[in-house]
């Protein structure tokens, strides 16, 4: 199951994205020393089959992601990321939407040691 925005619903409730059923694919290429990623390139891709109101929608999603994160200590580390999410919509009714939003994230990340 996946989810995704709707550019032409809004229901009672104020639900504005679409669901259903899908198939998804995820590449991850990183370049790693211990238990970190010190680089590392995602991208993931789903197709979506809507299955709620309105029906007869289909949804590509896609996310390609750069991230490079250098550990402070044994157990921190900070990072950065950037990329793109880009969605292919289309519609039976309505004209086919197509949208990207960049993403940008900073971020400390922990690693719970076991002794």
């Amino acid at each position: 199951m996946g989810a995704t925005p709707d550019d032409y619903y809004v229901d009672v409730e104020g639900r504005v994205y679409d669901f259903g059923p899908g198939v998804g694919l995820r590449i991850n290429a990183s370049i790693q020393n211990g238990i970190w990623d010190y680089i590392s390139l995602l991208y993931y891709g789903a197709w979506i089959w809507t299955q709620s109101e309105p029906s007869n929608s289909k949804h590509h999603i896609h996310f390609l992601i750069l991230e490079a994160q250098y550990p402070f200590t044994y157990y921190l580390t900070f990072g950065i990321s950037a990329g793109v999410y880009w969605r292919n919509s289309y519609y039976e009714d309505y004209p086919d939407v197509s949208k990207n939003y960049p993403i940008v994230r900073v971020f400390f990340r922990t690693a719970i040691i076991g002794l």
